[in-house]
C-alpha cells in the first residue's frame, strides 16, 4: 500500500508530523494517548493535532472570526477529525474534553495573544461547555480561565437544523411549511428591531430585548408547536444567532460555518485512508489552496490603482454606483451628521418608496442606522454618500485593514513543505519513533 497499513500509520504518524514541524518552520503538533494498563511501555493514541506554520501566520492577516466543524472518519477509524478555518478578506476560504483539547491548541499555538477572536460554532452540548470552561474556568473539572476574551457565536445552518429535529416530537406534521412560517417572523422581528433602532437615533442605548409575538401556523396543534418554537428560542441569547444583536459586529457578518465545511468536503474522499494519507492530502489540498490564491492576490498587490482585494473592490464599485442615487442632508451643527433619502426597491405598478437613514462620520470610525458599518467593518451606501455630501471626505477611512489587498497578500504568500521525499513512512519502526513509544490502535 502505498501509506502502509492501518497499523502502521498509527506507529509513523509522529514521524511524519515532527518532519513537517521540521520542514515547516513554525509548525506545531501534539501527540495525546493513555497506557496500557496491562503494559505500561505501550501506549494507545487518542487524538492529534497538528497546524502548519503557513496556516499560523495567514491568521494573522484574517478577520478576527474562527469557523469550528468536524468530518467524521469513515474505514477503520472511528472519529471525527475538527477543522477550523478563518476567511480572508476575499471570503475564502465530539466529547467535551476532547473539544476543549482543540480550542486550548487553538488558543495556544495560533491566535495566541491576538485578542477579540471570534469563534462560530454549532450547538453541541461538548463544544459549548468547552468555550465556557476556556472563558472562565470550571472548579468541577479544574480547569482555569485561558482564552477569557473568547466570543463564540451559532452557526445559522445548525441551529435551524437543531429546531427542525427538535419539533418532531410535538408535531411531525407540515415541519417544512412550519419552519418556514416561523423563520419568516424571525424575519420580521429583525425588520422590526431595526426600524425602532433608526427610529431612536444612531447613538441611542439598546434597551430590554422585547419578546416576539407568537405565529399562529395551521390546525389545532398551532398553539403547542409555537409554544415549543418559543421556550425554545425565546431564552437563548440573542447575540449568539441574531446577526442585529451582534455585540460589535464580532462574526464580520459571517453565520455559518460553511467555510469550515467546504474545506471538510474537500478531505471527504479521504477520511477512509490511513492516517498518513490523510496527512498528506492535507498538505496536498492545503498547498493547492495556497498555489491557486497567491497569483490572484500578487497580481491585486502589484496593481498600484487599487487598495482593496478584488471581491471588496467590486463591493465598494457596486456601493458607489448605488449611493449615487442617494440624496443627503447635512443635519450636524458641530459634527458630521447627515440624513440620507435613499430609494427601496421597485413594487408593482412601479410605485417606490423612500427611506431615510442617519449616519455619523467621526475621525476613525462611523454610525448609521443601517447598522452595516458596525456589523460588517465597512462603509454602507448611506455613509458614502455622506462623504461626498461632507466635502469629498474618502470612504476607505472606514474600511477595516482585514480586506486591503496587504493583508490578503501577506496571507497567501507562505511556502508549504511536504514530507515525500524524506521517506515512506509505510513500515512499522523497529525503534520507537523519535521520543514517542510505539502506539497500538484503539
Amino acid at each position: 500500500m502505498r501509506w502502509g497499513t492501518y497499523e502502521a500509520s498509527y506507529h509513523n504518524l509522529p514521524r511524519v508530523l515532527n518532519t513537517l514541524c521540521e520542514r515547516n518552520p513554525g509548525s506545531y503538533f501534539e501527540i495525546k494517548h493513555y497506557n496500557l494498563p496491562h503494559d505500561p511501555t505501550k501506549h494507545v493514541l487518542r487524538r492529534a493535532f497538528f497546524v502548519l506554520g503557513a496556516c499560523i501566520n495567514a491568521f494573522q492577516d484574517r478577520r478576527p472570526v474562527i469557523c469550528i466543524d468536524g468530518t467524521f472518519l469513515t474505514g477503520r477509524y472511528k472519529g471525527t477529525m475538527p477543522t477550523a478555518i478563518a476567511a480572508d478578506g476575499n471570503n475564502r476560504v465530539r466529547t467535551g474534553t476532547a473539544r476543549y483539547w482543540f480550542l486550548e491548541r487553538i488558543k495556544s499555538c495560533i491566535v495566541r495573544d491576538r485578542r477579540d477572536v471570534r469563534v462560530i460554532h454549532d450547538r453541541h452540548g461538548g463544544i459549548m461547555q468547552a468555550v465556557q470552561d476556556l472563558r472562565e474556568g470550571s472548579v468541577q473539572r479544574q480547569r482555569t480561565p485561558k482564552w477569557v476574551d473568547l466570543k463564540s457565536r451559532w452557526c445559522m445552518r445548525h441551529m435551524g437544523a437543531n429546531f427542525r429535529s427538535g419539533s418532531r416530537r410535538p408535531c411531525s406534521r407540515n415541519q417544512e411549511k412550519k419552519f418556514n412560517v416561523l423563520w419568516k417572523k424571525l424575519d420580521e422581528h429583525t425588520k422590526k428591531r431595526g426600524a425602532e433602532l433608526r427610529s431612536r437615533g444612531v447613538n441611542a442605548e439598546d434597551e430590554e430585548p422585547i419578546a416576539m409575538e407568537n405565529v399562529g401556523v395551521d390546525g389545532p396543534n398551532a398553539w403547542s408547536f409555537d409554544q415549543v418554537f418559543f421556550e425554545w428560542i425565546e431564552h437563548e441569547p440573542k447575540e449568539k444567532w441574531a446577526l442585529l444583536h451582534d455585540e460589535g459586529g464580532a462574526r464580520y457578518g459571517i453565520m455559518t460555518t460553511n467555510l469550515a465545511e467546504v474545506y471538510n468536503r474537500v478531505l471527504r474522499g479521504e477520511r477512509s485512508m490511513p492516517l498518513v494519507g490523510i496527512v498528506e492530502f492535507y498538505i496536498y489540498r492545503t498547498t493547492q489552496y495556497f498555489r491557486e490564491r497567491y497569483p490572484k492576490a500578487e497580481k491585486v498587490f502589484k496593481d498600484h490603482r487599487l487598495i482593496y482585494g478584488q471581491k471588496f473592490f467590486e463591493y465598494m464599485d457596486k456601493a458607489n454606483k448605488k449611493a449615487a442615487g442617494h440624496r443627503v442632508r447635512n443635519m450636524g451643527v458641530a459634527e458630521h451628521r447627515f440624513e440620507v433619502l435613499c430609494r427601496d426597491k421597485g413594487r408593482r405598478g412601479g410605485n417606490h418608496e423612500r427611506h431615510v437613514q442617519e449616519c455619523v462620520l467621526y475621525n476613525n470610525h462611523c454610525v448609521c442606522s443601517c447598522h452595516k458599518p458596525r456589523l460588517y467593518h465597512r462603509p454602507c451606501t448611506h455613509v458614502i454618500a455622506a462623504c461626498q455630501e461632507a466635502g469629498g471626505l474618502n470612504a476607505h477611512m472606514f474600511v477595516s485593514p482585514y480586506y486591503m489587498k496587504d493583508a490578503i497578500y501577506h496571507t497567501w504568500k507562505s511556502e508549504i513543505y511536504g514530507f515525500a521525499m524524506v521517506g515512506n513512512f509505510t513500515e512499522i519502526p523497529m525503534v520507537p519513533p523519535i521520543s514517542y513509544p510505539i502506539l497500538t490502535p484503539t
